[in-house]
């Protein structure tokens, strides 16, 4: 079933919310390695990319399964998606204070939103674009 669909029966998309489901999963579990460090080449601001990529993904992920629940209000759907997504990275970040070699960090939770503030404005503006008018 389309988003636009979805939208028009305001209902979940399971396939999505069971995708964010595993997301979630994978991102605790990937949480609970100690000494744990991002791959690739290092430089300056690497966690914090990588932070608002993961939760970037989740978010998007979240705004396809949730977003038809409000749609067209746009800033609901928005506030829905970041407030779910901002309580998952906060219970991530705790998480990670109790795994040996980890530690919790705000401005790691402050890189989380901002990926995912980013890529719920553009799931947004690709859905407006798609035609489901906000």
């Amino acid at each position: 079933m389309s988003f636009a669909l979805r939208c028009e029966k305001r209902s979940v998309d399971s396939r999505w919310l069971v995708a964010a489901l595993v997301y979630a999963a994978v991102i605790i579990f990937v949480s609970s390695r100690p000494y744990l460090r991002a791959p690739g080449p290092e430089f300056e601001l690497k966690d914090s990319l990588a932070h608002a990529v993961e939760y970037g993904i989740m978010a998007a992920l979240l705004f396809r399964a949730l977003a038809p629940l409000v749609w067209p209000d746009a800033l609901v759907a928005f506030l829905l998606v970041i407030t779910a997504t901002a309580s998952l990275a906060a219970a991530d970040e705790v998480f990670q204070g109790t795994v040996p070699g980890r530690h919790r960090d705000i401005l790691d939770w402050a890189s989380d939103l901002a990926g995912a503030s980013t890529a719920v404005a553009i799931s947004l503006a690709w859905s407006r674009r798609a035609g489901t008018r906000a």
